[in-house]
């Protein structure tokens, strides 16, 4: 009897325990099942974003596919719009290489270039040694739709050159300015201190290379108008009054005779007159004695 009791406390003693360590994981475990399904989470949202950026890979190869398809075909426009969105879906240099090419065809060549440096920048995927023959060839044959213009600078010894309003750098003198541009019409304006900017449109053919040598004049400030010379300690003289047009004045004339025969008058009194009372004449002057 007590045999059994013992052996009955034995087995509930070893459930409690074993209840006790079962139970302890899950008390504590309720922090690490929080993080758990956090990392699930992101783990599916990574998973989420590799199935869309392998399906956006699967999609721009099917794509680069169909474009090299048309470009063999001679279907440039077409291969031209698949190749732009196969590159957006995955920059890639195959891609980038393929779409240059059908612009190039299509006579783009200026956007041909644009993309070509692009690629060779690093922006449109790894560029690797086994596209350098056909990068070199196509390179070649858009360069000959392309234009070319090569600046010097004779005077002043540093200029400040814009292209089609913008800046395309500082030219020295003993220097070459060049720049790789689209055919057509193009404005350069060269600008420096102290002189007169020099603004010139050029028309540029493909495959054409346009030397230009700059000369800008000095901007020279205007002289002064000159005065007449002062002697030392001197005031500078009044400018003379003008003369009233419209003749001689006749009322001064009249005045000045006026005054004339009054003076003369009196002078004729004082030669006539006779000294009376007998006293010299030599007390007035001009008199003479009766």
């Amino acid at each position: 009897m007590v045999d059994s009791a013992r052996s009955t406390l034995g087995r509930l003693w070893t459930a409690l325990v074993a209840a006790l360590v079962v139970c302890a994981p899950v008390v504590a475990a309720g922090p690490a099942a929080a993080q758990g399904e956090a990392t699930q989470a992101q783990g599916e949202t990574r998973a989420q974003g590799e199935v869309a950026q392998g399906e956006a890979a699967a999609e721009a190869e099917r794509l680069f596919h169909e474009g090299t398809r048309l470009l063999e075909e001679g279907r440039y426009e077409s291969a031209r719009v698949v190749f732009e969105r196969a590159l957006t879906l995955e920059p890639r240099a195959s891609t980038a290489i393929n779409l240059a090419s059908a612009l190039q065809a299509l006579g783009r060549s200026w956007d041909a270039h644009l993309l070509l440096n692009r690629l060779e920048a690093g922006e449109l995927g790894e560029l690797d040694a086994r596209f350098d023959e056909a990068l070199a060839a196509l390179r070649r044959a858009v360069s000959e739709g392309l234009a070319r213009l090569e600046l010097r600078v004779a005077a002043p010894r540093s200029v400040e050159v814009f292209i089609d309003d913008e800046r395309a750098g500082e030219l020295v003198t003993g220097s070459v300015l060049g720049r790789v541009l689209a055919p057509g019409t193009h404005t350069i304006r060269v600008e420096a201190d102290g002189h007169r900017a020099s603004v010139e449109r050029v028309t540029l053919e493909p495959g054409q290379t346009l030397s230009r040598s700059i000369s800008l004049e000095p901007r020279i400030a205007p002289e002064p108008a000159p005065h007449p010379p002062l002697v030392d300690g001197a005031e500078p003289l009044p400018e003379p009054a003008s003369e009233p047009s419209g003749g001689v004045d006749v009322g001064l004339v009249v005045g000045l005779s006026v005054a004339a025969v009054v003076v003369l008058a009196a002078v004729g009194v004082l030669v006539g007159v006779v000294v009376a009372d007998g006293s010299s004449c030599d007390a007035v002057i001009g008199c003479v004695e009766f």
